[in-house]
């Protein structure tokens, strides 16, 4: 049977080329088996993803002081291991390169994109903002007691005891100013 349909195959491919002149040719594909199987697909790693580095979990156990140095215009805590603001009635915290907001010097913690900060605070670089840091500190950390720059800590019991030292400072500069004007002879 298979030399019949050679035989057969080849009569009509020689009398079609002999008829037409032309190129033709006739293709009989006879396979047995199974299928040939699809190639591999070719191997391409997916797509990197952005995922958001995860919240710290820090804990500071008292309040921060935190100072306002002038160049900034906004507050960054002193002697406490980690580089954080308060800003607009909120906590920045910069960690390993991205930042963080939070309502509380604690957290909880969320990510923050650049360009989502406050506009004071994503005007500098945070080297710039620990350089001036680090200039006020050195101011404050000078004469405590009389330190004149701005500065806060966040808990009820630090204000009122603030207050308590204004009205001193108040009481004590009040009688300075009497005592100086009796020494002088002024009345």
């Amino acid at each position: 049977m298979k030399r019949t349909l050679l035989t057969v195959t080849l009569a009509i491919s020689l009398v079609a080329r002999a008829s037409f002149g032309a190129d033709v040719g006739i293709d009989i594909n006879i396979r047995g088996g199974s299928p040939v199987p699809p190639p591999p697909p070719i191997y391409a790693p997916p797509p990197p993803v952005y995922a958001p580095p995860a919240p710290p979990q820090i804990i500071i156990q008292q309040p921060p002081v935190f100072l306002a140095p002038p160049e900034l215009g906004f507050h960054v805590a002193i002697d406490i291991p980690y580089d954080l603001v308060y800003i607009s009635g909120r906590y920045y915290l910069f960690n390993s390169g991205a930042w963080y907001r939070g309502r509380n010097y604690n957290g909880p913690w969320i990510v923050v994109p650049e360009r989502n900060l406050p506009p004071g605070l994503r005007k500098y670089r945070y080297e710039q903002i620990r350089h001036y840091r680090d200039e006020e500190y050195n101011h404050y950390r000078e004469d405590r007691e009389h330190y004149r720059g701005k500065y806060f800590r966040p808990d009820k019991a630090w204000k009122k005891q603030r207050k308590e030292e204004w009205k001193e400072e108040k009481k004590w500069d009040k009688e300075e100013r009497k005592r100086g004007k009796h020494d002088r002879g002024d009345d």
